[in-house]
């Protein structure tokens, strides 16, 4: 990893622990970052799990039992030319040639998904003086999503807002087709802080 980030995306990677288990299909990474050329931050996760089910093999789907997320960071900063770096790395990837038409996602389906702890800053370097935005803690927690077609699970995503309000969103999704229905909420919203 840290050799493909210097030589394909001129960029810095670290990583910590990786195990996996080859008779149970789980990943586990630990402390990964991605650093600028220059060493400033880009994207950071203390711990990634991934349980893969072999079940997969008879229901024809992609399965995972579990994925966990814990403290993902990502540092997006808008430059003076007005270039956002996500967008700069995204750009470093090598290209592939696009496929002749969409394809319909291929069948997934994840029985338990968790993002803990997450954190977002935004830095706008464009103007005269630089201003930041920092969103954090996210947790997001997802149960039954699939790609399979008329099949939806229930999930809850919250957000603490500056000020510490906390916004959040709880109902049913659907990837295929794409649907949504539920409750979105804010709650302790205070706006002198968040201006």
């Amino acid at each position: 990893v840290p050799r493909y980030a210097q030589e394909q995306l001129k960029r810095r990677a670290e990583i910590g622990e990786v195990r996996f288990n080859p008779l149970l299909f789980k990943l586990e990474i630990e402390r990964f970052s991605l650093q600028e050329a220059d060493g400033r931050p880009l994207l950071a996760f203390d711990r990634l799990f991934v349980d893969f089910e072999l079940s997969s093999l008879f229901r024809r789907a992609w399965t995972f039992a579990e994925i966990q997320l814990d403290a993902p960071r990502v540092d997006a900063v808008l430059g003076r030319d007005g270039r956002l770096n996500l967008a700069e790395l995204l750009d470093a990837f090598p290209k592939t040639e696009p496929p002749p038409k969409p394809a319909p996602p291929p069948r997934t389906l994840i029985r338990h998904a968790v993002l803990r702890n997450g954190s977002t800053s935004f830095t706008d370097l464009s103007g005269r003086a630089p201003h930041t935005a920092t969103l954090e803690p996210i947790d997001i927690e997802l149960h039954d999503v699939t790609t399979i077609r008329e099949r939806q699970g229930p999930y809850s995503i919250a957000a603490t807002l500056p000020g510490r309000g906390v916004v959040g969103w709880e109902g049913e999704v659907s990837l295929n087709p794409l649907a949504s229905s539920g409750r979105f909420e804010v709650r302790g919203f205070r706006l002198g802080p968040a201006w």
